[in-house]
């Protein structure tokens, strides 16, 4: 057996007699039997027998569940807005959407006067190249295999004539 206690420790203590209730309480805790037994709070005799129940104010309205087409209607509302939302955020990123950003975007830099662009490239750090358009090698290996006049025919399909309109002619 793990747990044992040793013979005769319940037993109780021959030079101790058995103390009382109100002994033991006076020894483990003086603070408790000083404590008064008198209930605190009392109610008059027959209270309750002449005590007559109060009518509610207002009137008792139970609840009803919520109806389950009124549950579908806001399925349905919700799944609307979620679809519609999902799909404008999607078409948003196009490159066509990027294309009239950046064409409004080159009218704007062209109305700004050239006092306010140089305060503009003042405070950042816009004369620092952070694209680079040159083709790199990995571009070149990449599209060794793919002829030029592939290459020409994606260029004229992806093109936005507004924007090339603007542009300078390259080589």
């Amino acid at each position: 057996m793990p747990y044992a206690v040793p013979p005769g420790f319940f037993d109780v203590n021959p030079a101790k007699p058995e103390a009382t209730g109100k002994e033991e309480i006076e020894n483990i805790s003086p603070l408790l039997n000083s404590i008064s037994r008198e209930m605190p709070y009392s109610v008059p005799q027959g209270y309750f027998d002449n005590l007559q129940p109060k009518k509610p104010a207002a009137k008792v309205v139970a609840l009803r569940p919520v109806k389950l087409y009124r549950m579908a209607a806001a399925a349905i509302v919700i799944g609307v807005v979620a679809v519609t939302g999902f799909f404008l955020v999607r078409n948003n990123n196009s490159p066509a959407t990027f294309a009239r950003f950046e064409k409004k975007l080159n009218k704007e830099i062209k109305k700004t006067s050239d006092q306010e662009l140089t305060e503009f490239l003042k405070y950042t750090d816009a004369g620092q190249d952070v694209a680079f358009n040159e083709p790199k090698d990995e571009v070149k290996e990449m599209l060794k295999d793919v002829p030029a006049t592939d290459l020409q025919k994606f260029l004229e399909e992806i093109a936005d004539p507004e924007i090339d309109e603007e542009l300078p002619a390259t080589e």
